[in-house]
């Protein structure tokens, strides 16, 4: 491993030496074409770039300097592309002049990681320009995935099944990444999806991009991204998920033992991909319990305060559930459709009895079906609760 690392990093030198070429970055959106590979080749995910692939795998090394300032960056920084017919592999190779002060201190998954030194992953598979998917990884293979809507805080609630994780090393970090195709919604008629790298090289205080130069450009988007082609021929699975769930409760009387009680609680959650770019999900007697918690909020407005969307349910797809981008962004108050409302009457919670949605792309048109079944609560009866949008 030591050998290979030695000989990546010296072909990097190497082309650090030569004089970087100037580019209109008002206009720069550079691509890369992942090679394929066969799934015997595919690398084991422990954050070590010693596999033999690596080696063949498409590389990008042009990255620049965003924060504090726009230009060369400080550090090299190297990212490789392959693919299987089954996930998309990416290899960070970090480099650092100071490797012992790299900030590593997190570890949980979805933690604050932005407070590390870490590498932003993230793509548009739509190439909408406005929304996607965000993949963050820090040099100790901490990780947490996102989704990211225009005009929005990105949501770090939202969770999808892929694998992560990275190492320190003599001259920085490096780290691998494998995204199942099984698990993102795509179009596959698009000859590329839209892709942002960022580095946060935290102890330096520099923030280093492969697109968008700008300082103007949001790196929680897709305003002017770089883009990923060629990948065909893949495995996209069945695209059917099926979750189960009980949650149980019992309540014991010690005065009265005739009066125990136990009741159980089944839960299901049904999805399936009628096609890369089209979700159904089914949601049936829906468990939130996983969910994660609000921050305590004090209002001392006229207006109702307004907490985002953590619920897996409510969450695929929610980008096509907005309206009028960031016309609402200050004045929430305005938004023709909120989700949190559904499962509150009054101030209270009630359960979610059944909910379906219907989600993605038809035809280059895009379409959000959602239609939910609430519970009664008092002298409330149950309600339904149904958007459309396309």
């Amino acid at each position: 491993m030591l050998g290979a690392c030695i000989a990546m990093s010296g072909a990097g030198l190497a082309m650090a030496d030569e004089d970087p070429p100037v580019r209109n970055f008002t206009t720069y959106q550079p691509t890369v074409r992942p090679v394929r590979i066969e799934t015997s080749e595919a690398p084991v995910i422990d954050g070590k770039l010693d596999e033999a692939m690596w080696s063949k795998a498409a590389e990008v090394s042009e990255f620049y300097q965003v924060e504090p300032k726009v230009g060369p960056p400080s550090v090299e920084t190297r990212v490789y592309f392959a693919y299987d017919e089954n996930n998309l592999y990416v290899g960070i190779y970090a480099h650092d002049d100071m490797p012992d002060a790299i900030l590593a201190s997190v570890l949980e998954r979805d933690g604050e990681i932005w407070r590390d030194d870490m590498f932003r992953f993230y793509i548009d598979p739509f190439n909408t320009g406005t929304s996607g998917f965000g993949f963050d990884i820090n040099a100790l293979g901490a990780r947490t995935e996102r989704l990211i809507r225009y005009g929005q805080a990105p949501v770090d609630a939202w969770n999808i099944i892929w694998d992560a994780d990275s190492v320190l090393t003599e001259d920085g970090w490096t780290a691998e990444i494998a995204l199942p195709f099984r698990s993102l919604s795509f179009d596959p008629a698009s000859d590329g999806w839209g892709l942002m790298m960022t580095r946060e090289h935290a102890h330096a205080n520099e923030e280093i991009r492969w697109a968008g130069i700008d300082q103007s450009v949001n790196k929680f988007g897709f305003a002017r991204p770089g883009y990923i082609e060629g990948i065909d021929d893949i495995n996209k699975g069945k695209g059917f998920d099926v979750q189960l769930q009980a949650g149980i409760a019992g309540n014991r009387r010690w005065s009265q033992p005739r009066d125990d009680d136990l009741s159980i609680e089944p839960s299901a959650n049904i999805s399936y991909k009628f096609t890369p770019s089209l979700t159904g999900l089914v949601t049936l007697n829906t468990d939130f319990s996983d969910t994660p918690l609000d921050d305590r909020q004090i209002n001392t407005g006229r207006f109702s305060l307004f907490f985002p969307e953590t619920r897996d349910f409510f969450l695929q797809d929610a980008a096509l559930f907005e309206f009028a981008g960031q016309t609402f962004a200050g004045a929430p108050n305005g938004q023709p459709f909120f989700s949190r409302r559904i499962g509150i009457v009054n101030g209270q919670s009630v359960k979610v009895d059944a909910g379906l949605k219907l989600s993605g792309e038809i035809n280059g048109v895009e379409v959000g079906i959602l239609s939910a079944q609430t519970g009664a609560i008092g002298n409330i009866g149950s309600q339904n609760l149904s958007v459309a949008r396309a």
